[in-house]
Parts: structure tokens; C-alpha cells; sequence
């Protein structure tokens, strides 16, 4: 509920964590909490909002889209913990990072994921924001080339609204 005062807790933790060429305006993100496949979670103590998970259900896989810990709170488990729970059921997964994150790369690594070695990028959110080059990690392994491209196209499509991918 975008009128709680959770999602407004959980956006100041989003709106602080992200670059903003990597993020969402917040109407976008409101059309966005709209698709079916979209998921957005408050990741709370009690009323205490601690951070913030954005994903997608795609097709064979589950991209995290956004993960974020309150920066007061980061190094005490919180996020393991979070993703722990969140991964569970889920076979694969996927996410894009900043190629140069090393700290952020070890959390992902920490928690079965491995870097792939495919190029890729990241088209703009919207006019007026840059495409952005990151890298795919994927859980439990490295993904071909076939599963790579399949997955380019989703995430380029579905999530951010390309008619066509770039092949």
C-alpha cells in the first residue's frame, strides 16, 4: 500500500540505496506495484521498517530487482536473514549488479550466487536517465548463453517495458 507508512519507510531506504539511473520515479514505481508479477516488500522488525525487496516472477526464474538494508543497520545479518527466507522456495534467480561492488558482490556471493560472464546492460528507466552497463548474477549457477538471452529478453521486456529487446 503505497499510502502506508511502511512503503514510505521502505522507498526513503530505496530512494537513499540506488543510483538514480538505477531506480524508479516514484509514479513509475506506483504503475510498476500495479503488474502481477511484481512484488515489493517492506523487510521489517516489528513496525521497524529495516529495508526494502523489489522482485519479479518471470518466466523459470525470479529477478531481484531491488534489495536494499537501511544503512544504520547493514553488517548485522538482517539481509541474509531476509534473503534466506525470501529464497527458499524460489529454483533460480537472478539480479544485476554493478560490476565494481565488490562488498555488494560478496553478500551475493555469501548467498549462492555467481557472477556471469555475459555482457550486459541495463536499459534507462525513462527519458532523461542513462542505460547503465552491470553484470548478471544468477543462483545456483552461471547461465548459458541460451538462458542468458532468455533472460536478457525478459528482464528488457517485462521489466523495463522494451518492445524488443536488443539481441
Amino acid at each position: 500500500d503505497i499510502h502506508s507508512s511502511a512503503f514510505n519507510q521502505a522507498w526513503a531506504i530505496y530512494d537513499l540505496s540506488f543510483p538514480i539511473d538505477e531506480r524508479r520515479t516514484f509514479d513509475a514505481q506506483q504503475a510498476t506495484m500495479k503488474n502481477p508479477n511484481y512484488q515489493m516488500f517492506a523487510v521489517c522488525e516489528g513496525k521497524h521498517v529495516q529495508g526494502m525487496l523489489g522482485a519479479w516472477n518471470l518466466s523459470g526464474f525470479t529477478f531481484i530487482e531491488y534489495f536494499a538494508i537501511s544503512e544504520d543497520l547493514r553488517g548485522q545479518g538482517i539481509g541474509t536473514k531476509t534473503m534466506e527466507a525470501f529464497l527458499a522456495d524460489k529454483n533460480r534467480a537472478v539480479l544485476e549488479v554493478e560490476p565494481d561492488s565488490e562488498r555488494v558482490i560478496e553478500f551475493w556471493k555469501k548467498n549462492g550466487f555467481v557472477m556471469n560472464p555475459h555482457s550486459y546492460v541495463q536499459p534507462a528507466y525513462d527519458e532523461g536517465k542513462n542505460a547503465v552497463a552491470l553484470s548478471i548474477m544468477s543462483r545456483p549457477a552461471v547461465l548459458d548463453q541460451k538462458d542468458f538471452g532468455n533472460t536478457r529478453l525478459q528482464l528488457h521486456t517485462q521489466v523495463y517495458g522494451l518492445l524488443e529487446a536488443l539481441q
